[in-house]
């Protein structure tokens, strides 16, 4: 980014999270994935016709009318989760990374994740729901990406959280 904005003073940048208005939370951390906040991309969508219109007044009109037809496009996605916070709002999801985190809050699912672990358990997931009503599995595969290995079926870890228990 630095090597496009060199000798480029005219340039603007576009923080998408300061745009967003969002923050951390007391004690907690900033979620930056604001791309699966639908307001937020409204909001970015604006700033950048803004931005461009700035840099391009004669097609500034442009950019208003493409942001507002992107907008459209974003609202069905809201529908969507307002469809899902009717059915199944207050029902537990598990996540491994805080990507989803605003896509799961607007749809009014709650994060069941151990704070302990960024990998649910079997435990944290036995009481887990599939939208089609079918209980989620916590399966793990061993090996690479590619496959599991050769060595047979994967043995789930415990969970660092979790006392061991005798044998």
């Amino acid at each position: 980014m630095d090597r496009m904005l060199k000798g480029n003073t005219s340039a603007e940048v576009i923080n998408a999270v300061k745009v967003s208005g969002k923050t951390a939370p007391k004690g907690g951390e900033l979620n930056e994935h604001v791309r699966y906040d639908f307001p937020s991309v409204a909001k970015v969508a604006d700033r950048i016709a803004a931005a461009l219109g700035k840099a391009a007044p004669d097609d500034a009109a442009t950019f208003t009318k493409n942001a507002e037809a992107f907008k459209e496009k974003v609202k069905p996605l809201q529908a969507k989760e307002a469809e899902i916070k009717k059915k199944h709002g207050g029902e537990g999801v598990a996540i491994t990374e805080p990507v989803p985190l605003y896509l799961t809050e607007a749809c009014g699912l709650a994060n069941k994740t151990p704070r302990s672990s960024a990998r649910p358990s079997r435990r944290a997931t036995a009481s887990l729901r599939r939208p089609c009503g079918t209980p989620w599995r916590c399966s793990r595969t061993s090996g690479s990406r590619r496959g599991p290995s050769r060595a047979g079926p994967a043995r789930a870890r415990p969970n660092p959280a979790t006392p061991a228990r005798r044998r």
